[in-house]
């Protein structure tokens, strides 16, 4: 399915910072030079001069304001989040919208090659047209050792201008009792210092869910049944596609360089095996997207990457440690030496 850049927008959301949002809007450009641009940001913020000939929109919101929601002080912006993307979109006028942070640059468009290529899907668990693109980082596995459900990242989002809006024209949350819910509702939780009824990226999809006509029985971030689990990963399968960070989506967040994000997440090949366990068993990708996945042997290539890493990692360690004897030797001479000397200059 060929996208031409002409075909798409791109919104940019949250607060400015300069030197980050002129390196996005370059790089959007160079990758997508026809696209149209929107930087959805608040009253008050300061954008370079630069960037004014470079967008199409730039959109000064009212700021709904952040909220703590954790015990030691932490803010939660999901309801800015939510605000400067709807209206991003809402001020949209091509056919796909790109959702990004605004501290977000493209470094190629390979993501584009995934739209609509897994296009199979459960009706019942229909929420969108098409399946939205979104990346790894913070799209939690269901079945990990931290399984947050219905938790799909919210870093970034492509697909048609319509389904965009079903994901992200949804109410903000009810504030201040969304992010202070158990210290109102004091229990048990795995993690005392959260407060929050559900993570941003949980309340998020939740409600668009809900928008969409699905009940589901999920009382707080960290409720938990096998048949949940099921649920969430069904509704994952068939209105997402996780792609690999840097090397798929083919983004960088600026700020967060080296972010791998909360582990565990579920990358493409975790999202392929579950795309074949409910929706289509035969489901291949082409040599383009990796020769490893057209295989179907990802699982098993990617144990024994794992287990040679074991295997390598001692020896790597060691071949790091032999210079430090003789490192260690030398300043203890040169240590040595010096000491001397200043004794015999100061007699």
């Amino acid at each position: 399915m060929k996208i031409l850049s002409k075909e798409v927008s791109v919104v940019f959301q949250g607060a400015i910072n300069q030197k980050y949002i002129e390196n996005g809007v370059d790089s959007v450009r160079k990758y997508l030079p026809e696209s149209e641009i929107i930087i959805s940001t608040w009253e008050g913020q300061l954008l370079p001069s630069s960037c004014a000939d470079k967008v199409d929109r730039i959109l000064f919101n009212r700021d709904p304001g952040g909220t703590i929601f954790t015990r030691d002080g932490k803010i939660q912006n999901q309801n800015r989040q939510i605000f400067s993307t709807k209206e991003g979109i809402l001020a949209s006028t091509r056919k796909y919208v790109l959702k990004l942070r605004s501290d977000m640059k493209l470094t190629g468009t390979r993501f584009l090659s995934f739209f609509a290529y897994f296009d199979k899907r459960a009706s019942e668990y229909k929420v969108f047209k098409e399946k939205i693109l979104i990346n790894n980082l913070y799209t939690r596995d269901a079945r990990g050792s931290l399984p947050y459900l219905f938790h799909p990242s919210d870093w970034c989002s492509f697909g048609y201008r319509e389904d965009m809006l079903r994901l992200w024209d949804i109410p903000l949350a009810i504030e201040p009792e969304s992010s202070s819910w158990f210290a109102l509702h004091p229990q048990y939780t795995p993690d005392r210092n959260v407060l929050t009824r559900w993570h941003a990226e949980q309340y998020i999809w939740l409600m668009a869910l809900q928008k969409a006509g699905f009940e589901i029985d999920f009382n707080n971030w960290f409720s938990f049944t096998p048949e949940l689990a099921e649920i969430s990963e069904k509704c994952l399968v068939n209105n997402f596609v996780v792609l690999d960070y840097k090397t798929q989506y083919s983004i960088v967040s600026q700020k967060y360089p080296s972010k791998k994000g909360d582990s565990p997440v579920l990358g493409f090949l975790g999202w392929l095996t579950l795309y074949r366990k409910y929706v289509d068993s035969n489901a291949k990708v082409p040599f383009r997207m990796g020769p490893i996945a057209s295989l179907g042997v990802e699982r098993e290539f990617f144990r024994l990457r794992k287990h040679c890493g074991s295997v390598f990692n001692p020896i790597y360690k060691l071949i790091k440690w032999l210079p430090e004897p003789l490192i260690t030797l030398f300043i203890a001479i040169r240590l040595v030496v010096k000491v001397f000397v200043s004794l015999i200059n100061n007699k």
